[in-house]
């Protein structure tokens, strides 16, 4: 039997990690306080969610450790270098000794990105420098380049690829049944289609809907409204009795 992922919520976890005041926020704080630590990180960060069901606190914990109530069940976290590592700092001297080598491809590289970083410094001065500092750090750099791959991602249409064996003797024309929904099984194909109707990756414009299913519009059907609260009202009259429960939640088809 498949899982029924819509009764899964991870809002709590996801407000928990990178919410106004959540763990990703608070770890780059500590990285641009003079004397952040990893240890001032998680006691900061367990003063501020104490009251999360998502965040664990055992007292015979070392300074440094925490715990997360993930989907998949808990983890305990080792703090240890977290603000060093994120706070991703290269030694200029570093990177102009890199920029002096031999290899014209290394040099090219490096003196790219020294010039690039000596700009955004100069740039740094001039703005808020505690702004900047915040984005230099890796959770930021890999949240910004998260948020402009998605961004791409919607200007796509998602096509999922994945090659099954028919049989295990490699024989063309031959079709194992039980070997291929085993595949299937095995490679999470079933559930992400799943997950794919739950989220409901086909959509369709107001202007769309309405010129399609207008035919069944009831008389009398008050249009003052905007499109969408028309539509709305629309669909819940024409699909009444078809929402689910799922997790205490109503789910309308639409």
């Amino acid at each position: 039997d498949l899982f029924d992922f819509a009764s899964v919520d991870n809002s709590k976890i996801l407000s928990l990690i990178e919410g106004r005041m959540g763990l990703v926020v608070v770890l780059n704080e500590e990285c641009v306080r003079p004397k952040g630590n990893d240890s001032s990180f998680v006691y900061k960060s367990k003063s501020i969610h104490r009251d999360s069901p998502c965040l664990i606190d055992e007292k015979l914990n070392h300074p440094w450790e925490f715990g997360v109530n993930h989907y998949a069940g808990p983890v305990k976290y080792d703090a240890r270098k977290f603000v060093e590592s994120n706070s991703g700092k290269i030694s200029l001297t570093l990177l102009e000794c890199a920029a002096k080598s031999n290899n014209s491809l290394i040099e090219s590289w490096f003196k790219a990105i020294v010039s690039k970083k000596m700009a955004a410094t100069t740039n740094a001065r001039m703005k808020s420098r505690r702004g900047w500092l915040v984005s230099q750090t890796t959770s930021s750099k890999f949240q910004s380049q998260l948020s402009s791959m998605l961004k791409h991602i919607e200007t796509t249409k998602t096509r999922y690829v994945r090659c099954i064996k028919p049989n295990k003797l490699h024989t063309p024309g031959i079709t194992d049944h039980w070997v291929t929904l085993v595949q299937l099984l095995s490679a999470g194909l079933l559930q992400a289609i799943s997950i794919s109707r739950e989220t409901y990756p086909n959509y369709l414009t107001y202007k769309e809907v309405l010129y399609r299913f207008r035919c069944l519009l009831p008389e009398g059907f008050d249009t003052s409204s905007d499109l969408k609260s028309q539509l709305n009202d629309f669909l819940s009259q024409l699909l009444h009795g078809v929402e689910r429960d799922a997790g205490g939640s109503l789910i309308t088809p639409f």
